[in-house]
């Protein structure tokens, strides 16, 4: 067996991934926090970030 190599370009964790992460990470947050202070009602935003990425 060969070893694998991988793709200079291809890399699992870049800037773009980062950044798309963080403003994911807020969304969800700001709309936690909201729904809980408004209607007392809070989800688990990990669900919904993880089915979006």
């Amino acid at each position: 067996m060969s070893a694998s190599r991988r793709e200079p370009g291809n890399r699992e964790l870049s800037f773009r991934g980062i950044v798309l992460g963080a403003l994911i990470t807020v969304v969800f947050t700001a709309a936690n926090v909201y729904f809980g202070l408004k209607a007392g009602l809070t989800f688990a935003t990990s669900i919904p970030a993880a089915v979006i990425s």
